[in-house]
């Protein structure tokens, strides 16, 4: 027993170091997002957010990084996972730009790490979080419209990567395979439930994830770092959490260190603690009804989507600095291709953020230059585009529960 107690300790130990060691590599790798940047517009998660002077993403900033870097070194540190949670939280709130789907993942991670009672660390928090990941990941690609493009795309350049030409195969097969997708995904959440079976679950997603980073790497669609290193940095997540036999009996871990422990007056009830991490695994559910964000809802690769993009008069375009200028079409910017381009990381699906980018641009441009505001929808199984007037835009800014405005001081992309 104190053997399997010092292996679990061990694996805790090394699955933490592995995450500080990863998010260094994430925050790296998309630095621009992180830093009070001007390439694009930010939009703080709460308006008076927007007031806070640039120093304060700054010191956060190092804080987050200093905190990391700690806990590269110290991993079972409960102080640096809290310093790194309350930052990376403050960062969120100052841009809900940041607010990427593996942010999250590392913000739910560290906060269990920080809170946890001397004797109460266990990886059921860890384990129970991932496989609500793929499970909603999963439930948000089951549908007629993933089939027929998102998964078609990914299967083809998939197959291309490995330099095999799909593009010209028949399409009922190619259906069939991209429907797999989500159908795979979700057999690996079951999988992963039951030690018997999980085994085959963590191999099935090692292959999903290795069959992502070539379907998404320079051989196939080629997009950003920050999405390739995050299937990488699930990879030995599952491997590290999953691949011991241990590990599927839930047995809790030995406390950390005296020297790193909170005392025990001052950490989180097990019962808080316990009902934070069902709410995490259950409020996906609401995503339909817009009460969950989509990428807190684990809707990644999901064909159900808002894209927006706004038509400029020459004047307004050339208000627009060079760098974004490359991104306009035909006098049509579209947001998703500028973030992209600025920042390079994929733009938050949320159209409180989309219209607030479009705040700033008629600020920028001018409102008489701005002529139109395109939102292409997609649900389901059914497409739609609706244009909408900048004053109709407005309406629909105004009823968002979450601030969807730029600062009232920025006209460059950030805060001054």
């Amino acid at each position: 027993m104190a053997d399997d107690f010092a292996a679990e300790d061990e694996r805790g130990t090394t699955l933490r170091r592995w995450w500080a060691v990863a998010g260094l590599a994430l925050f790296g790798a998309t630095w621009k997002l992180w830093t009070p940047q001007s390439e694009f517009p930010q939009v703080p998660l709460f308006g008076w957010a927007g007031s806070l002077p640039l120093f304060v993403d700054w010191l956060v900033l190092g804080v987050l990084l200093g905190s990391l870097a700690s806990n590269v070194r110290r991993p079972d540190s409960r102080r640096s996972w809290i310093a790194f949670a309350v930052s990376l939280g403050v960062l969120i709130v100052l841009d809900q730009h940041r607010l990427q789907p593996w942010a999250w993942q590392l913000l739910l991670m560290a906060l269990w790490w920080s809170s946890a009672r001397a004797g109460q660390v266990t990886h059921l928090p860890c384990i129970a979080l991932t496989i609500s990941i793929y499970f909603w990941s999963a439930i948000s690609k089951l549908d007629a419209n993933f089939v027929a493009s998102h998964g078609q795309t990914l299967i083809e350049s998939l197959f291309r990567s490995v330099g095999i030409n799909a593009m010209n195969w028949p399409a009922s097969v190619k259906s069939w395979l991209a429907a797999f997708l989500p159908v795979g995904e979700l057999l690996v959440a079951i999988g992963l439930c039951w030690p018997r079976t999980r085994r085959a679950a963590l191999i099935a997603a090692t292959a999903l994830h290795v069959g992502l980073i070539l379907a998404l790497g320079p051989l196939g669609l080629g997009h950003r770092p920050g999405v390739l290193l995050w299937n990488l940095a699930f990879i030995g997540h599952n491997w590290l959490l999953f691949g011991q036999r241990t590990c599927g009996s839930f047995t809790p871990t030995r406390s950390v260190s005296e020297g790193t422990s909170l005392p025990t007056s001052r950490a989180p009830s097990l019962t808080l603690r316990v009902s934070l991490l069902v709410f995490v695994c259950v409020w996906p559910v609401t995503e339909r009804w817009e009460l969950c964000d989509r990428w807190l809802a684990w809707s990644v690769y999901s064909a159900r989507s808002e894209r927006v993009s706004v038509t400029l008069t020459d004047e307004g375009l050339r208000r627009l600095p060079e760098s974004v200028r490359s991104c306009v079409t035909d006098g049509e910017l579209p947001l998703d291709r500028w973030s992209l381009a600025a920042l390079d990381v994929p733009i938050s699906p949320q159209l409180r953020f989309q219209f607030g980018v479009v705040e700033w641009l008629r600020r920028r441009c001018g409102e008489e230059n701005l002529v139109e505001v395109i939102v292409q929808h997609s649900h389901g199984a059914v497409g739609e585009i609706e244009r909408l007037t900048v004053e109709q835009c407005d309406e629909r800014r105004r009823m968002f529960w979450i601030n969807a405005q730029p600062p009232d001081s920025s006209l460059a992309g950030n805060r001054r």
